[in-house]
């Protein structure tokens, strides 16, 4: 459903203004037509749409993935918020998902803290991202539930009703909207939302629990349609999913959703945490504001009053570094919090006698993969569930030091809450799975711990030649059933790039079972119950 608002009207007409606010954008327009400024300059209206995206529960600063130091974090960004809010009332703020997943003060409750900063700083609307539903269900409806503006997504069906056609007010998801529109300065803009449909690939159907997404290319369509007998004078799609420059995919939809809406004026981006100050894709305006706060994007969209036409369009984006102070209403809010979480980071829970190895080698477990599946398989067995081995791998490559660990360091080893699988699957079906792995492409490092696997080569792929029992060095028995543990996170094809392990893991024969017990709780828990991690205990 749409939804309207008035923003404030104070004047915002003279030419050194709009300057500041534009950086002559909107000017350059008018000379190259031949019209002097000057003469024009009241025809002018400039509005001002304020997005950030994957905040991932980043309000300090972070690092980037380069190891940039002191950069982003929602408080850095909310300072040149302000400012730019400051240069012109004229302005609406977006964030385009996957808002409060990622750290461990957003973690510990549930993005309720978030929430309430987008809530505190005005947001106009947030998206759904697919991080968002990382923990369940019902937290992604709190955070629903919690938010004062509307969450925007109009490709995902809930409880088989597309969004804003869900009935009453008491539904958790009933702020879901699939666009809302915002009159500022007079003008009418409509954003339509989207959530990446790459979702089932990544989360396990108990996690969605029904939500299924749709096409988004027919949803924006949609969407605009309806907008359109609503009289907008501009039409923004907020996607959580990024270009790849010509090339969609299963997740990133941007190529389909700009040739098949020409009516679309600008894209803003998300998901793929890359930062794209301005492109031009199928002549829509796109443009994308990296990860973690790491970048603040802004778009200028210039009117002519009297023509009531979009004249010009700018997008840009803002490295967010020690030039920008932290802003203390943010860190008031959320200072408690922060330390708390500080607190918890840092508490001891064991230590490791030697270096665990981190660096790949196919067929040969390394120690991080090792001490990973020590972890589920004692989660498992205090379920009473016993497995024949664990089928993951290390999320990084740097060897962990011995010494005392904390709770801060198994966030470096597993920094994404994923949960646990067990399957039923024969040494035939399990050649099948590991060979997948082994001759796919990035990010398919996996190792099977707790059966030894002799390999060869074949063609130039990688073969596997025999599974063994590592206690008699038997090979175990064709058509035997083996109990298998994984993460969630493979069981659903880990963003298709395991499809045939997932089609055998629905094969009623696997009996495949979901176990919502976190992956780092359970290292954390086999931690505290080992106190010293030795080579015996990861045996």
């Amino acid at each position: 459903m749409s939804h309207s608002s008035h923003s404030p009207s104070a004047p915002f007409s003279t030419r050194r203004k709009f300057l500041a606010c534009t950086g002559g954008a909107a000017l350059g327009s008018l000379l190259d037509s031949g019209v002097r400024a000057e003469e024009n300059d009241d025809d002018l209206q400039t509005i001002s749409v304020i997005h950030t995206t994957d905040l991932h529960g980043h309000i300090l600063p972070t690092s980037t993935y380069e190891g940039v130091t002191n950069v982003g974090g929602l408080a850095r960004c909310s300072t040149l918020i302000r400012e730019w809010r400051r240069q012109n009332p004229h302005n609406l703020l977006i964030d385009v998902g996957d808002l409060y997943q990622g750290t461990h003060v957003s973690r510990r409750n549930e993005g309720a803290l978030m929430v309430k900063l987008v809530n505190k700083l005005h947001y106009d609307a947030w998206v759904l991202g697919n991080h968002d539903f990382d923990w369940g269900i019902e937290p992604a409806q709190a955070a629903v539930r919690g938010s004062n503006m509307p969450v925007l997504t109009a490709n995902l069906e809930i409880d088989g009703k597309a969004p804003g056609r869900l009935s009453g007010d008491s539904h958790p998801f009933s702020k879901v909207a699939p666009f809302i529109i915002r009159e500022i300065a007079g003008f009418r803009i409509g954003i339509v939302g989207l959530t990446t449909p790459g979702l089932p690939y990544w989360l396990r159907p108990e996690v969605l629990a029904g939500l299924v997404p749709t096409d988004p290319a027919i949803a924006v369509a949609a969407a605009i349609a309806e907008m359109k007998t609503q009289g907008v004078d501009a039409i923004i799609a907020a996607g959580h999913m990024g270009s790849h420059w010509g090339n969609d995919d299963f997740a990133n939809r941007v190529e389909a959703i700009t040739k098949s809406n020409p009516d679309l004026d600008v894209y803003l981006g998300g998901h793929t945490h890359s930062d794209s100050p301005s492109l031009n894709i199928n002549r829509v305006l796109y443009t994308q504001a990296n990860y973690y706060g790491i970048n603040l994007g802004r778009v200028d969209l210039t009117f002519s009053r009297s023509s009531r036409k979009l004249i010009d369009k700018r997008a840009f984006t803002v490295f967010m570094d020690r030039r920008f102070e932290l802003d203390p209403f943010v860190l008031a809010i959320a200072r408690d919090e922060i330390d708390v979480a500080a607190e918890e980071l840092a508490r001891p829970i064991g230590t490791v006698t030697q270096v665990l190895r981190g660096k790949y080698e196919p067929g040969i477990p390394n120690g991080q993969e090792r001490l990973i599946a020590a972890g589920i398989r004692h989660a498992l067995a205090q379920k009473q569930i016993p497995i024949d081995a664990v089928l993951h791998g290390a999320f990084v490559e740097t060897d962990m030091q011995p010494g005392g660990k904390t709770v801060a360091d198994l966030w470096e080893i597993i920094p994404y809450e994923n949960m646990i699988v067990t399957t039923s699957l024969t040494p035939e079906q399990l050649v099948v799975v590991l060979e997948e792995g082994f001759n796919g492409r990035k990010f398919t490092n996996r190792n099977l711990i707790g059966l030894d696997v002799s390999l060869g080569t074949e063609g130039g792929e990688t073969k596997v030649q025999a599974i063994k029992r590592p206690t008699t060095g038997a090979s175990v028995a064709p058509g035997e059933r083996l109990t298998i543990a994984l993460n969630s996170y493979d069981a659903q094809s880990g963003g298709r790039r395991f499809l045939k392990l997932k089609q055998i893991l629905e094969e009623p024969e696997s009996r495949t079972a979901f176990h919502p017990i976190e992956t780092r709780d359970a290292l954390i828990e086999f931690f505290l119950s080992q106190k010293q991690i030795t080579p015996e205990s990861l045996a």
